[in-house]
């Protein structure tokens, strides 16, 4: 018996290396704008290292940024590639870790239909192909979890109540979000040994590095807690939610659950989360993690500090919430629980529809021809001798992007930044603006951003430029400065 549960595990693990090794290879030359992120933390980890002063930005967490920049040093050219290889690892490692502690918490049964669901779990197969740290944080929470449940139920050495402090250490360095988990864990150790030795280790433990980013952030803002206004005030870039109603942003987050999970499992999710309501079983860590952190997450988009247009950050939540999914089909009548088929239709469904979300996640993080076609112009037509100096009017696609910078070997070129319609309402962006546009040699712009398309779309003398249009598609054109 266990023989055969050994190689069915296996047979989940090889479904979900697979599933990722898929979606690597079709993403290997996609230009999903969360790849931006390792390009920014290098360039911020550079500018600490030349400043002497060590971190000046507080609005990533540092684990991260250096981990990156680590790996720029092996490969300058291919570090994105290593970055991504770093998030595939962790990614299908994670499928046994996963397995591990949903059965230390449910049963064997729960665990290895959990371990499948996170196997095609379309969201955690496509952040295991990027350079992203969600994918890497997870595994450590997971591992803090685990690690702790085996010195609160198995063994009382101090061995994993540290090995868990640690790993817990290690995931709030690579995402914020991770530090609820230290009021979390901890509660859970109160509840099982109250005011004890074991709960005052894991505290110091788990709280010297909140304690010295604090430290940092009041070192260099006079506010220790400044890093969370500044998380919320980036992520206010990419919000739509200011403009939306209360109940739209109520429905926000379980409609990004019902997209990243796919449809099916979804839904068996939320069936089996009932089951924990009505008969008081089932009411563990993963319980309560997905209840404070879903309730946390909807009351901060709530108040427009988080939100849930970023679909990854719902990685978490999906975790927690997957167990359910084998809970109601364990607590189903006894008809379905002797019925082998009717497992096995449950999971075919859950697998195609998945199958079928990730290719939708991966096609949708393409480039578009059409931007494409910019890049193969910028390529061909502006010679890297001439080092030309590029402005941009883009609402989306950087020209700073990794993707655009080494597919058209804009690496040796100085990128002044790019602007959006909006901006020629402040005087001060305008002005801004308008110097940059005068050391311009060429500016792309973006047919939807409707103010600077009517600027340059006819040749005209601007600041004492003459406006050339040499390149146009359906979307782009490009104009050069004289």
């Amino acid at each position: 018996m266990r023989k055969k549960r050994r190689i069915l595990l296996i047979v989940i693990f090889f479904i979900g290396i697979s599933l990722r090794l898929a979606s690597f290879s079709f993403n290997q030359d996609n230009l999903d704008m969360d790849d931006d992120e390792p390009w920014s933390r290098i360039n911020l980890a550079m500018v600490w290292l030349e400043s002497g002063e060590g971190i000046v930005d507080l609005n990533f967490s540092p684990l991260y940024t250096y981990m990156v920049s680590t790996l720029r040093f092996f490969d300058k050219k291919n570090f994105i590639l290593l970055t991504r290889l770093v998030s595939l690892v962790f990614g299908s490692l994670f499928i046994f870790l996963y397995f591990n502690s949903v059965e230390k918490i449910f049963n064997a049964k729960i665990a290895y239909l959990s371990a499948f669901f996170v196997a095609v779990y379309p969201l955690h197969i496509h952040l295991s192909t990027l350079s992203l740290p969600e994918v890497i944080a997870c595994f450590f929470l997971f591992a803090s979890l685990f690690f702790l449940h085996q010195f609160l139920y198995v063994s009382d050495r101090w061995t994993n109540l540290i090995i868990s402090a640690l790993f817990l250490t290690y995931a709030c360095m690579l995402r914020f979000e991770c530090w609820l988990f230290i009021l979390i864990f901890s509660t859970w150790i109160f509840v099982k040994r109250k005011i004890s030795k074991g709960l005052l280790i894991f505290l110091f433990l788990s709280l010297i590095f909140p304690s010295v980013w604090m430290f940092v952030n009041y070192r260099y803002t006079g506010n220790p807690v400044n890093f969370v206004f500044i998380s919320a005030e980036a992520t206010k870039y990419f919000m739509s939610t200011e403009d939306l109603s209360l109940r739209d942003k109520i429905w926000g987050w379980p409609k990004v659950l019902y997209y990243t999970l796919g449809s099916p499992l979804f839904i068996l999710c939320c069936m089996g989360f009932i089951v924990p309501l009505v008969f008081r079983k089932f009411r563990n860590v993963f319980y309560y993690s997905f209840a404070i952190f879903f309730s946390i997450y909807m009351v901060k988009s709530i108040n427009n500090t988080y939100s849930f247009d970023i679909w990854r950050y719902s990685l978490p939540l999906g975790l927690f919430f997957i167990p359910f999914a084998g809970v109601i089909i364990y607590s189903s009548p006894a008809f379905f629980q002797r019925k082998k088929y009717f497992i096995m239709f449950i999971c075919l469904l859950v697998f195609f529809a998945c199958i079928k979300t990730s290719y939708v996640f991966s096609k949708g993080s393409q480039a578009p021809e059409t931007l494409n076609k910019v890049v193969e112009w910028i390529k061909a037509n502006i010679s890297d001798s001439n080092k030309r100096i590029l402005l941009e009017i883009s609402p989306r696609y950087p020209l700073n992007h990794p993707y655009i910078v080494i597919n058209s070997n804009l690496k040796s070129y100085q990128h002044l930044g790019f602007f959006s319609t909006g901006m020629e309402e402040s005087d001060e962006k305008w002005d801004e603006f308008l110097c940059l546009l005068g050391d311009a040699n060429y500016i792309l712009v973006n047919k939807e951003e409707s103010f600077f398309s009517e600027i340059f779309s006819e040749e005209k003398e601007i600041i004492e430029k003459n406006v050339i249009k040499v390149f146009e598609n359906e979307d782009w054109f490009i104009c050069k400065l004289e």
